[in-house]
Order: C-alpha cells, then structure tokens, then sequence
C-alpha cells in the first residue's frame, strides 16, 4: 500500500487556472447569445403566423356572415388596423360591430401588412374619419359568397418570412408562406 507524500496531495487538489475559468466563461456567453438570438427571431416569426392565422380565419368569419346575414360586409386596412365595415341604409359605410369577432382590431407590431386589389397595391385607409364619414372599403364579402379578389402579405422588417392571404372572386380564403414568391 502505498502512502501519499504532501507533495502528491498538492498536485492533485490543484484547481483550475484563470486562464481555463475564462475560457469556459467566454464559450458560456457565445452559446447563451445564440440562443438569444434565436429566440428574438423565432418570437418575431410566432407573433408573424398568429397575425397570418388570425386574420385568414377573420376573412372566413366575414364571408360566411355576408352569406348568411345577406349582407355586403367590407374589408379595409389603416396604417395599424383592420376594419369591418358594412354598409349602411342611407349608404354609407359604417363599422359592422363595435364588439365582437368582427370589430376594428390592431395590427400587432411589428407586423406590416400590404394589400393588393387586381394586382394594384391599396394604399392604407384614412383611419381619422370623421365620425359621420363614410369608411369606404378596399375589399368586399357579397351576400353570394362571392368577394373581391385580393391578395395581403403579413410581413415584419429584418424577418425573411412572409404570409400571403389569398382571397378570390368565389370568396375562397387561403393562407400560405410567400417567402420565395416576393
């Protein structure tokens, strides 16, 4: 049996050098800046999909109740909302609900929206009407189930990602990634 020396025990009770804890630090905080990053990405790119998904699902909502409340309901954008309007008997475009599915929601930052009649892009809506203003609409929903044929890419600034909504003239809504199409 051998007995150790106290030189033996100081060599193997030495630590680390400052050098190596420095190392492991430096390695620590570029795997820590990656997943930072990707996670500021990734919650950029959730935020881009939900505003996708929700939006695709709002323009069914609208096509079906112009259907079945035989209405012509009307779509427009300002520079940071969505507007449903419906038009009104002295013929004026008037907001459809104040409450509800199909109320004027906000466009979740920092989303941007574009949208395309017959292929001309529409510029954003006036959004300081007049309270007695007409709101008139960019895109309608027929009590027919037909609607305006429209196209709107949901995109954000920095993110390469890109949702197209697809309206067409039977009033059929589909929702897809565009990134290599714009």
């Amino acid at each position: 049996m051998r007995i150790p020396t106290p030189g033996h025990i100081r060599a193997s009770q030495r630590g680390f050098t400052l050098l190596e804890i420095l190392v492991v630090v430096l390695i620590i905080g570029v795997i820590i800046n990656f997943a930072v990053l990707s996670v500021g990405d990734r919650a950029q790119g959730d935020t881009l999909d939900n505003e996708s998904r929700r939006l695709e699902r709002l323009m069914v909502l609208a096509q079906e109740e112009a259907e079945l409340q035989g209405l012509l309901i009307g779509f427009r954008h300002t520079d940071r909302a969505i507007q449903w309007v419906m038009l009104s008997g002295d013929g004026r475009w008037m907001p459809y609900v104040e409450s509800g599915p199909l109320r004027s929601r906000p466009i979740t930052e920092p989303v941007e929206m574009t949208l395309r009649v017959e292929g001309r892009v529409m510029p954003p809506a006036q959004s300081d009407l007049k309270p007695d203003a007409s709101m008139d609409p960019q895109g309608l929903f027929l009590s027919s189930g037909e609607a305006t044929p429209m196209v709107i890419d949901l995109s954000v600034p920095g993110l390469d990602a890109v949702y197209r909504i697809e309206v067409d003239a039977l009033g059929r809504v589909q929702r897809r990634r565009a990134d290599d199409d714009v």
